[in-house]
């Protein structure tokens, strides 16, 4: 048996450490060992297939063959082994691209249903991984498509699904609230990752594009200057009078690419084209930064020298929001995700007897509370109260 693609091995894995995770000291140590079976073809005996396996590898098989006829009949060979193979199902869709979405549409939804019966970890649970893929598809194509409100709605869901952001969701977020012109939300959304993202260009780009056209010039000024410290790639944009468009849409749909480099820069302006390519003013206003003799200082509305980063932090104090370091000593949200962590001090549940008043369904329909903090919540002691 091969193991066909990703999620098989995580399947064999978690097979691995459910037959044999007792003879070992530490999960780390069953992973290791596994890993060391798997680079040296050892595991042929010792992981039984399973339909999901087999239906993986068909659906592979079927992506290889050029005969129409065949291919599909491997897709409905590995939909009758595994129903939820949304992947095969994707593959047997046809008709108009109308038509085509609309079976989409129904098909997330049926996809829905499946994955409720899950334990809903979000992306760390092989299980679910199918179901936030179609879901992040039909997101994708919704956006392409111009259809952004309800694309949003699916992107800002995987969001709060899968608090690791496995599938890159905020991008897509950020360039709608950019197409938008929904300044503040995209703010929001610049403070709230659990990252720098003033060291992400593809988090600057939309913001700082957004901040431009709604005429908030002293954000967008310290964004300039965030990102081009964050790329040195900036001269291929501003080496003419003009947007480089054979460039922009050259590199813009690149699947595979660093980040912080010229195909980064691409990407991030493809996904908000309609308003970059509609401002001339845009453009002059961005050349004129970028050939400034003089960098200007970094400025906020305290008039202190600080990044955009430190004003983000100083926005989510002025919304009575908290700081990073504030939740960190609170036992009972050690190793929440921040957005999660924020929210329920918020609320005020900072002690494990707080949460006895809600139950599991109660918290996850709360924006930022996901299935991972459920799960991380309970770790910390938390019991929640009974439906």
């Amino acid at each position: 048996m091969s193991f066909g693609n990703d999620d098989n091995i995580f399947r064999a894995l978690q097979q691995f450490i459910d037959q044999y995770g007792d003879e070992f000291e530490s999960i780390e140590k069953a992973v290791e060992t596994f890993m060391s079976f798997y680079n040296n073809g050892e595991l042929e005996n010792e992981i039984e297939s399973t339909p999901e396996m087999e239906s993986a590898e068909l659906f592979e098989l079927s992506m290889s063959i050029g005969d129409e006829k065949q291919r599909k009949a491997l897709l409905r060979e590995a939909i009758e082994l595994w129903p939820e193979n949304w992947n095969a199902h994707l593959e047997l869709i046809e008709g108009s691209l109308v038509e085509q979405i609309e079976q989409i549409r129904k098909l997330e939804i049926k996809a829905f249903h499946k994955w409720e019966e899950t334990g809903q970890v979000g992306w760390l649970n092989y299980e679910e991984r199918p179901y936030l893929r179609l879901k992040y598809m039909l997101a994708v194509i919704l956006f392409k498509q111009g259809l952004l409100e309800e694309a949003l709605e699916h992107f800002e869901s995987l969001y709060e699904i899968d608090e690791m952001d496995s599938l890159g969701s905020r991008y897509y977020i950020m360039s709608i609230y950019c197409r938008t012109y929904d300044f503040e939300s995209a703010y929001e959304l610049f403070s709230e990752v659990p990252y720098p993202a003033s060291e992400d260009d593809r988090m600057i780009i939309p913001l700082l594009v957004v901040a431009v056209l709604t005429n908030n010039l002293t954000y967008a000024k310290d964004l300039f200057l965030d990102l081009e410290e964050a790329n040195d790639n900036l001269f291929q944009l501003f080496m003419d009078d003009s947007w480089p468009m054979d460039l922009i849409l050259g590199f813009g749909e690149a699947d595979h690419f660093q980040m912080n480099s010229f195909e980064s820069i691409a990407v991030a302006l493809n996904d908000i084209l309609p308003v970059v390519v509609s401002s001339e003013y845009l453009f002059d206003w961005m050349l004129e930064e970028y050939e400034a003799a003089e960098p200007h200082e970094r400025v906020n509305v305290n008039e202190k020298v600080i990044s955009f980063t430190g004003a983000s932090k100083q926005y989510r104090a002025q919304t009575n929001q908290f700081t990073y370091k504030s939740y960190l000593e609170i036992p009972v949200l050690a190793d929440v995700v921040h957005n999660a962590a924020v929210t329920l001090q918020e609320m005020g549940l900072v002690k494990v007897e707080d949460f006895s008043a809600y139950t599991e369904k109660e918290l996850l329909a709360i924006k930022h509370i996901g299935p991972q903090t459920i799960k991380q919540l309970k770790a910390n002691g938390v019991k929640f109260k009974k439906k």
